[in-house]
Formats: structure tokens, C-alpha cells, sequence
């Protein structure tokens, strides 16, 4: 792996770490004021409102990459990722609050003047087997 490559997988882990945590200042430093952020369900967030969202509900409990691969583009980054996800339910579905999910996600990360961060998400359920 390259340094720049070595740096947006460690930029990955932070954001995750900070997902889980509802860690919004991290977050806050790592998205892009441009970010768009497209979820499984197809609901589109910004920064502010995924930011929001989080404040008032951070449905992440846990997260596990099953594969990831980058790809450097000078001064942008493409991440696919596919990973396992459990996160609460809202508003909570008795009698079960959480629910196991595998996505697929591109998250496309930029350099804006020194800084890398994420500019574009977006992440698509991968079906169950039969």
C-alpha cells in the first residue's frame, strides 16, 4: 500500500470508530460541507442533517469490514467496501430493537486544502441468500 492509500484506510477506521461512538465532532472534521450521503433505504442526507440525525439517534451498535478496496486518483480517493453492520431500529420494532445488515458501500473521499475528507456516500443492502 501507498502512504495516501495507508491514510484513507486509517480515515475510514476513524469514521467508523466516530460512527459508533456518535463521536459528531469527529465526524464534524472528516465529512465534507458538500457531503452527500446516500443510505440503503435511499433516504439522502447532507452533513448537517446526517450530523443531526446521529445527535438524536446514533442507531450504530457494531461493524465489521468483510472487504475493502482503495482506489487513489491523485488527489481523490474511491473506497468499496463490503461490511457487516448492526445497528438499533428507530423507532424500536418489539421485540427486536436491532438488526444484522450487509452493505456495500463507495465512500469517495477528496483533499480540501490539506485535509482529506468524505464527499460522497453511498451504500446499497446486499441481499441474503436463499
Amino acid at each position: 500500500m501507498t502512504d495516501s492509500t495507508d491514510l484513507i484506510e486509517r480515515l475510514e477506521a476513524e469514521r467508523w470508530a466516530a460512527n459508533l461512538a456518535g463521536d459528531v465532532e469527529k465526524l464534524d472534521s472528516l465529512l465534507s460541507d458538500r457531503l452527500e450521503y446516500i443510505h440503503p433505504t435511499s433516504k439522502v442526507d447532507t452533513k448537517q442533517s446526517f450530523l443531526a440525525n446521529l445527535r438524536a439517534h446514533n442507531p450504530y451498535i457494531a461493524y465489521e469490514v468483510l472487504d475493502q478496496k482503495i482506489l487513489m486518483l491523485g488527489s481523490t480517493a474511491v473506497v468499496t467496501k463490503s461490511f457487516r453492520s448492526t445497528a438499533r431500529r428507530n423507532p424500536p420494532i418489539v421485540p427486536v430493537n436491532r438488526v444484522v445488515v450487509e452493505v456495500i458501500s463507495s465512500a469517495v473521499w477528496t483533499q480540501e486544502g490539506e485535509d482529506w475528507r468524505l464527499i460522497h456516500y453511498h451504500t446499497t443492502f446486499i441481499p441474503k441468500a436463499d
